[in-house]
């Protein structure tokens, strides 16, 4: 009966107001109705009595929330060549650090059996046979394509790492390297807590439109 009372009353040219909390309704003497987006700019349009105005986008909300996936880090970037032997082929790897610089987990490794010349994530990690996680592909082709990580914010033993800043390491290797520096070094930082961090337009040693978007619970 609400539903035929409101939206007979709307049509006779009553005064109505428009929810922007989270829903979209249509509330007269008391009542409110929940309505559709199209719905309610149809009925709007076709109201019966004196001018109608339009209801602008700021009077109601968007379905669902904005930004990242609760309690991720997402993170997408660009590489360039190291101008090794191997080029335009390359191997990439990106690991968290925590604030005293101890390796927490590798987010991603697209390497296979080229893994030990990933100089600075071997140092850090122990070796491919000590750091199985974050395998998600052989070596790259080229540098063509971006490269999009999600990190779940969980370390090597799945447990929820503590609020606070974090550094995102990324090494990028086209050679037979025997030392980090025949490799691309890219350092970034974000810091998890109750407020969302958002940084792009980064770049850093060969790594390059870098976006870090990281949303909390």
């Amino acid at each position: 009966m609400i539903v035929v009372r409101l939206l007979t009353n709307f049509l006779r040219g009553e005064q109505f107001s428009y929810s922007a909390n989270g829903a979209r309704a249509l509330t007269n003497g008391g009542s409110s109705l929940s309505v559709p987006r199209a719905l309610l700019v149809l009925l709007t349009a076709c109201q019966v009595g004196g001018e109608t105005t339009p209801t602008p986008d700021s009077a109601i909300a968007d379905d669902g929330p904005s930004g990242g996936t609760p309690n991720t880090l997402a993170l997408t970037f660009t590489t360039t060549t190291v101008d090794g032997p191997y080029s335009p082929l390359n191997c990439v790897v990106v690991w968290i650090e925590s604030p005293g610089g101890t390796i927490i987990r590798t987010i991603d490794r697209k390497c296979d059996v080229r893994s030990q010349h990933l100089i600075a994530w071997n140092q850090k990690s122990g070796g491919p046979g000590a750091d199985t996680d974050g395998v998600s592909g052989a070596s790259r082709l080229n540098h063509q394509l971006p490269i999009s990580v999600t990190w779940d914010l969980k370390d090597r033993l799945n447990g929820l790492v503590v609020d606070g800043t974090y550094t995102i390491r990324m090494e990028l290797t086209e050679s037979n390297a025997t030392s980090p520096s025949q490799n691309h070094q890219g350092t970034f930082m974000f810091t998890k807590g109750a407020a969302p961090d958002v940084r792009t337009g980064l770049s850093n040693n060969g790594f390059e439109d870098v976006a870090i978007t990281f949303t909390p619970p």
